[in-house]
């Protein structure tokens, strides 16, 4: 169904990172908001100073007694807040150490430079055929992004300098987080012609004027691709069989007129 998200491990892990730095953020912001503010009014000073002095607490920089509610913002700073410091730094370092914090940075990187994009082709399927196409789109300097679902394949994709983000083509976000309503055509040549045809149906419907290039493996359903709103179908074993098969004629042709050339006659009884 069209529409329907669906939560591949990748997209789970990539939306745990995410919720996981929004909660750091917010603990982050409400310290610091608690020990400004909580400062600034007990000690009647500007929220800089309280910002600083905040600081030095939590640094334990600042060795000297507040007294009054000063000293109770001191102390829930020492108690809680130190605490708190400690473990956004040790979520933040086990993230690093995973490496889950690298690769959604990396993640993100390719959302903000994929929105940048406009008139560009979005390739679905980084098989042999969407390499090969990914390529010489390059050598033309066309823009295009790639998007697979197979970790290793988009780190390969990666190294040569493409844009390429990693997830199922067939969510709708992902589509979105390629700029689909922007982008010139999309290119289905995943392996499976089902989901083609459902990238199509997903294509069209996010953007209704995109063209759509599709790889079908079987001549019956070449019409469902039509239908779905393909307009350019294409069977790359079908055209590399043909191609063989011309060569093969070809063989044979060449040999057959050989056989059916008369034998030269002998140097004697050529005229001069």
């Amino acid at each position: 169904m069209i529409g329907m998200s669906v939560w591949t491990p990748h997209k789970l892990e990539t939306r745990l990172v995410r919720e996981q730095l929004k909660i750091l953020l917010v603990l982050a912001v409400l310290l610091a908001a608690y020990g400004t503010i909580g400062y600034s009014i007990s000690l009647g000073v500007s929220l800089e100073q309280g910002f600083n002095r905040t600081v030095e607490t939590l640094a334990l920089a600042h060795t000297g007694e507040e007294i009054g509610g000063a000293r109770f913002v001191q102390i829930t700073l020492l108690l809680f807040g130190v605490f708190l410091v400690w473990f956004i730094a040790w979520t933040l370092l086990d993230l690093v150490l995973q490496g889950r914090l690298g690769e959604y940075w990396k993640e993100v990187k390719s959302v903000i430079q994929a929105r940048a994009l406009k008139n560009h082709y979005i390739i679905c399927g980084a098989g042999r055929v969407g390499i090969h196409i990914s390529e010489l789109l390059y050598e033309k300097g066309i823009p295009f992004i790639v998007i697979d679902s197979d970790k290793s394949i988009a780190e390969k994709i990666a190294k040569k300098g493409f844009l390429v983000i990693e997830g199922d083509a067939l969510e709708e976000e992902l589509l979105e987080e390629a700029n689909i309503k922007t982008a010139k055509a999309i290119v289905a040549v995943i392996p499976e012609t089902e989901k083609n045809i459902l990238l199509t149906l997903t294509a069209k419907h996010l953007n209704p004027n995109i063209v759509v290039y599709a790889r079908a493996e079987h001549e019956m359903l070449v019409r469902q691709l039509h239908s779905a709103g393909a307009k350019h179908v294409v069977m790359p074993e079908v055209i590399g069989a043909r191609e063989m098969v011309g060569y093969i004629l070809k063989e044979e042709e060449g040999q057959a007129q050989t056989q059916e050339k008369p034998p030269a006659a002998p140097p004697w009884l050529q005229r001069k």
